[in-house]
């Protein structure tokens, strides 16, 4: 999941102190890099790969590479952490208050509170910045937080630990070599980045081809503001054979379980194929077709709370064949 989409959520739990809705909220075992299981002791353990920590929660609770939720709908805690060279103390611009220091478990904690009562707990260690937030529910300020909540907090501090983890996001991207081949393409350059919220980790660029399935879509006007760029969400086939970094999570699930799109970055070429209107500037109506395609000058960009899943983009190069949708 992209940051600024994380903070979007963390700012909708922050103003309007209102429930992820149940059919929003998504139980995982498995996601990206990472896995929730039952361990020895009976609690959950939340293991993340890609960033280098876990810690345990409470059996009777759920979770997602993002949400915890306990049975109570109001008992809920956001998870947000970020690979950062530097402490980037990001509650300041949520804005949360700092009321304390606390250690726990050899890590030390600011704990957090926000003006409509949420409460939560943000550290900084071993390049990894993390907050843990659970939410206030109610209109106005100083909300109480369900105390299921707080006790699940508790749980997961007193358990929280990093480790050394060959899987880490920023270990791996930089193990990689120019001259590196995937497959059908081959590393070409490799433009390390400040990361954050706003800048990747690392770009990687590919020479090379690659013939995809899939589905190309088109917003329509209104979606995304305006012109929208295309998407190309590939097939299990074609998703196998895009560059991926490893993970142990890959040996339990199937490579091609998670979505990826493949943002198309000759637009008007793009258009010239696929749209009914052939201008990039005219009107034109949501479109989506089933699509053989060949692209090349494949780059990734590989942000720091992406887990191991890399934002895409590719240059159309030709049109094998194509479908039209609606």
């Amino acid at each position: 999941m992209r940051q600024s989409a994380r903070l979007a959520v963390f700012a909708l739990l922050i103003l309007a102190g209102a429930s992820i809705s149940a059919q929003g909220f998504k139980s995982e075992r498995e996601f990206d890099c990472g896995t929730i299981a039952r361990n020895s002791s009976g609690a959950m353990l939340y293991q993340e790969f890609s960033l280098g920590f876990q810690f345990e929660f409470p059996a009777d609770w759920q979770g997602n590479s993002q949400f915890l939720r306990g049975p109570e709908e109001s008992s809920e805690i956001l998870l947000n952490p970020l690979i950062a060279g530097s402490d980037p103390k990001f509650y300041v611009k949520e804005p949360a208050k700092p009321t304390g220091i606390e250690t726990i478990n050899g890590l030390t904690w600011t704990t957090l509170t926000w003006q409509n009562g949420g409460r939560g707990y943000y550290t900084y260690s071993h390049n990894v910045a993390i907050e843990l937030f659970a939410p206030a529910f109610g209109l106005g300020k100083n909300n109480p937080v369900n105390p299921d909540a707080l006790a699940a907090l508790q749980q997961i501090l007193s358990t929280f630990t990093f480790f050394d983890d060959p899987y880490r996001l920023d270990r791996q991207l930089g193990a990689l070599k120019v001259g590196q081949r995937f497959g059908d393409l081959t590393i070409t350059r490799i433009i390390p980045s400040v990361g954050g919220f706003d800048h990747p980790l690392a770009t990687i660029e590919f020479a090379g081809q690659l013939t995809i399935t899939g589905h190309i879509v088109l917003p329509s006007p209104t979606m995304l503001g305006g012109w929208g760029p295309y998407t190309l969400y590939p097939e299990d086939e074609s998703r196998s054979a895009i560059p991926r970094l490893k993970c142990p999570v890959e040996n339990l699930v199937d490579v091609t379980r998670n979505t990826v799109g493949v943002g198309i970055s000759n637009q008007e070429f793009t258009n010239q194929q696929f749209a009914r209107v052939p201008s990039i500037s005219g009107n034109h109506a949501w479109y989506e077709a089933e699509t053989t395609v060949v692209v090349d000058r494949i780059t990734q960009d590989f942000f720091a709370a992406d887990e191991t899943n890399p934002s895409i983009s590719a240059r159309l190069v030709k049109v094998i064949s194509k479908k039209e949708g609606p």
